[in-house]
């Protein structure tokens, strides 16, 4: 293995540059074997790894996947043991969705485009005109007050405009209604 390679690899990984991975590959086709064959040493993969460089670590995964069970000599524990620790909750998040939407197909895409559509939709409008209505003014007197529901115990000319839902309930109905977005 050339020392320049070597150094040139290990940029590369610091860098997150997958152009200058493949450069040096091409100029020492043996490097990822020479490297391999070490039995304790710092790969590419590890030093992108700790860098967060997750572009470069799948790239190098991709091309050498021994160096996974790879020990460094600065620390026993190995890349697969870091990777099998517990991953947080936006991570399995992310893991869930991204299954999901890669096993889709086009016309299941469609159908739950359209029945997010009518969700968002029916939840924006019970927002707007909400269970019980709202008190309505008329626009001449304003001693002439309109209401939309049957419950016309509450009128006066300050809740024009407002829900004929008392405040709690009004928060508890905008609350089960927002939590539609998330089922």
């Amino acid at each position: 293995m050339n020392t320049n390679s070597g150094d040139q690899l290990n940029a590369a990984a610091q860098t997150d540059d997958i152009d200058l991975l493949y450069t040096v590959i091409h100029d020492d086709p043996w490097i990822l074997e020479i490297i391999d064959s070490i039995p304790f040493v710092e790969t590419p993969l590890h030093i992108a790894a700790s860098l967060g460089h997750i572009r470069f670590a799948i790239e190098i995964i991709n091309l050498k996947p021994s160096f996974v069970w790879k020990l460094q000599f600065t620390n026993a524990a190995t890349f697969a043991h870091k990777l099998k620790s517990k991953p947080s909750i936006r991570h399995k998040v992310t893991t869930c969705i991204l299954r999901i939407t890669s096993n889709i197909l086009e016309e299941q895409r469609n159908t739950w485009l359209i029945v997010a559509t009518l969700v968002a939709t029916a939840t924006y409008q019970s927002a707007l005109s909400p269970p019980g209505g709202i008190y309505q003014a008329s626009a001449g007197n304003d001693n002439n007050l309109n209401i939309t529901s049957a419950n016309s115990t509450l009128l006066t000319p300050n809740n024009a405009g407002e829900s004929v839902l008392s405040g709690p309930e009004f928060c508890m109905f905008l609350i089960l209604n927002m939590t539609s977005f998330f089922f």
